[in-house]
This record gives structure tokens, sequence and C-alpha cells, in this order.
């Protein structure tokens, strides 16, 4: 691997004046702003963490004051990265294709998955979505009663990703920014939890990327935004709340196809980020999506897979089995939608209302290959569904 296993700051130069300019036109920039610069470090570092605060709340009709100071105690999270080869986020496991006919069935709403389950809203009336945002708890992770031994565990462990990200939800769509928490358990029952980013492009054997020193646990209350600065520009921004410690707060602006390296000087990013050359996709911003995912096994060689150009078969990956979860409940799920030329005045905002629910399905082996068993379900999206009054931006996952 060439691609140092931990550095700093996965953004460029360019990427962070970009991110800038962003917030000066969009979220209007501080009065303060260059007087706290002129304090120095400390004061650069105040302005950023306002910055990343103001992001969190920034949307058209939030009750949030956006204006708002950050928590007291919260900290601002310079991340360290931390480039894993084991696992591949995306929604690679596409309807099984014997179910076509059963799943033609069911109303238009709904569909089905190999490997994720969750909700995914259409952009609609010629605008693109910009900004896609929602809060989760990061589930435990406990092995299954019927745990198998750690030699025919695909991947090592029981592993489930909660995320949100824009695109890749069709085939057409090549490009997928994403961010999420993972919660993976061993067969010797030791848990793992992290955040992690991930650009993934369809065709291309791209990895997660952990953020190190950002400390997750089982519990933890995340609050997520994926916010397009330009389709080669995407801002990942995430808040953990922790009962009894001070917010946390860190951003990843990731600019494609550049990285800066430990001796200051920009370079195309190689082997697994290279998407500069070897095949980068704008995002589009066509969809949203708010996944619940058992990820692809990454295979050993990936890495000269990707070299020699031969591209993921989505037909023929191994997934990790999930662990034993219980529900997992996506608040405040929403999608700003822009007119392409990015024009604040056409933001409008979308929530789950109108939202395609995915099942997330395993084929039973034995006598009667042909049956499903649903693993996990989509549900909180109906006011039937539940005695409380129905919740447009509430989303619940349900394990079978």
């Amino acid at each position: 691997m060439t691609v140092p296993r931990a550095h700093r700051r996965p953004v460029s130069p360019r990427a962070e004046r970009e991110l800038d300019r962003c917030h000066t036109a969009d979220l209007q920039e501080e009065p303060d702003a260059a007087a706290a610069r002129a304090a120095g470090p400390a004061g650069t570092r105040a302005l950023r963490l306002r910055r990343a605060w103001r992001c969190l709340c920034d949307a058209p009709d939030d009750t949030v004051d956006a204006e708002a100071a950050p928590p007291p105690g919260a900290q601002l999270i310079e991340p360290e990265i931390n480039l894993r080869s084991e696992a591949m986020h995306s929604m690679s496991g596409d309807t099984i294709a014997a179910t076509t006919e059963a799943v033609s069935r069911l109303p238009s709403r709904w569909g089905t998955s190999r490997n994720w389950s969750g909700a995914v809203i259409a952009a609609r009336d010629g605008k693109v979505f910009r900004r896609v945002s929602a809060s989760w708890t990061v589930p435990v992770a406990q092995q299954p009663a019927d745990h198998i031994a750690a030699r025919y565990l695909p991947g090592g462990s029981y592993r489930c990703s909660v995320w949100i990200g824009l695109d890749g939800y069709r085939f057409f769509s090549r490009s997928l920014p994403q961010v999420g928490t993972v919660s993976q358990v061993n067969a010797a029952g030791q848990a793992e939890y992290y955040l992690w980013v991930q650009w993934w492009v369809r065709g291309k054997w791209f990895g997660e990327v952990e953020i190190a020193n950002f400390d997750v646990q089982a519990g933890d209350e995340i609050h997520a935004v994926v916010q397009v600065l330009k389709p080669d520009d995407v801002l990942f921004t995430v808040r953990r709340s922790r009962p009894g410690v001070p917010d946390a707060l860190t951003e990843i602006a990731w600019q494609a196809g550049v990285y800066e390296g430990e001796d200051g000087v920009e370079r195309p990013l190689p082997t697994l980020w290279d998407t500069r050359e070897r095949g980068f996709a704008p995002v589009e911003g066509r969809h949203a999506v708010f996944c619940v995912e058992r990820p692809a096994v990454m295979p050993p060689n990936a890495e000269d897979l990707h070299e020699r150009g031969i591209e993921p078969d989505p037909r023929t990956l191994e997934h990790f089995l999930l662990p034993r979860l219980g529900d997992t409940v996506f608040r405040g799920a929403k999608a700003e939608m822009r007119a392409p030329s990015g024009r604040r005045d056409t933001a409008e905002l979308r929530d789950l209302t109108a939202a395609r629910r995915i099942r997330m399905i395993e084929r039973l082996p034995g006598p009667g290959a042909g049956r499903i068993a649903t693993m996990t379900s989509p549900q909180g999206m109906d006011a039937h569904e539940f005695g409380a009054p129905f919740d447009r931006r509430r989303l619940v996952v349900k394990q079978r």
C-alpha cells in the first residue's frame, strides 16, 4: 500500500479554500471571522468549530438556530485517517434476479436487496440533492445465537454499517459519497465500532476510510451531514453525543483525486484513492440514501485487481454476515434539493414521505431453494405502523 496508513488531513489546500468559499457564500461568514483568524491557531480552531456546528444545523426549515454557539465543551477533532481494506460499502447487492416477479407484485414503494435495507428519496422537478442528513444511535453488535466458527465466517467478523449518502442507487449512477458507523463483532465475541467515510465509484475497488481518532462506542448518538460543495468536492460533518462527555465534531472535506502528503505537496491519490486517473465519477445528486448494510468483503488481492483494471462483480461479491443488532432508527432524516445552479433561494427540503423502502433478503439453502427470507425491513414510514403520530423523518429498520 503506497498510501500512508494514517496521515492527518485528507484535505488539500485547494479543497480547504473551496470549503471556506462555500461557507462564506452559503452560510454567510461570521462577522468576527477575521478577528478570530488574527487571534492565531486557537481563534482559527474556534472559528472552525462554529463553522462545523452551523453546517450541522443549517437547513431551510430547521428549528435549530444555525447562529447558535456549539454546546459547552464541544471539541473539534482534526481527522486522522486510516485506509481499511477489508470492507467496501455500497448498494452492490441489487435486487435478486429470481425475485423480480415477486417484487413486481409489491407496491412500487418497495424493493429488495441482498445486502442493505433502508430508504431512498429521488430528486424531482429538475432539481438535484446537495445535502443529506440524519441522526442514529450506534447499534450494539452481538454474536447471533447460531454464530459460527471464525474459519467459516466471511471476512472474519459479523459486521453492520449504518450510513447516509448521495447517489449510487441505480445502475446508471456511478458515484456514492457516504459517511457512517460500523458495528462489528468477531468470532471470539470482541466488538469494534468506528466512524468511516467512503467515496464509492461503481466498478472500482475503493474501500472505506476510518477516522481513527474519532472515538465511537455503542450507544453514541451520531448526527451526520453529507454536503456537496462541487461535484468533485464533498464535505462530511459528524457530531457525536455521549452522556457525561463533551460533544465531539469533525469535518472531512474530500476533494476527489488529490491529497496533501506529509511534505505538504499535493499529488494524485494512489491505489485505492486514485479517483482522478481511474474513473472518478462526480456527484449527480439524483438520490439520497439512508442505509443499514452488511458490507462486501474486500478480497486480499483487491489492490492488485484494481491495478489490473478488473472490476468488482456484484453477483460474486461475498458479504459479511449481520450481527445481532435489534432495531436501527434514523431520526431527522432529510435531504435538501436545489436547482443545478445551486442558488439557495431554490432550496427545497424532502422527507421520507415518498421514499422507496428496501428490504434486505436472503435465499434459503437446501430443499425449496427458491424460498426468500427477510433479514431486515424498514418500518415507521406509514401512520398505521405505529400508534404515535406519523413522523416523516423517522425510519426504523427492524432485524428479523
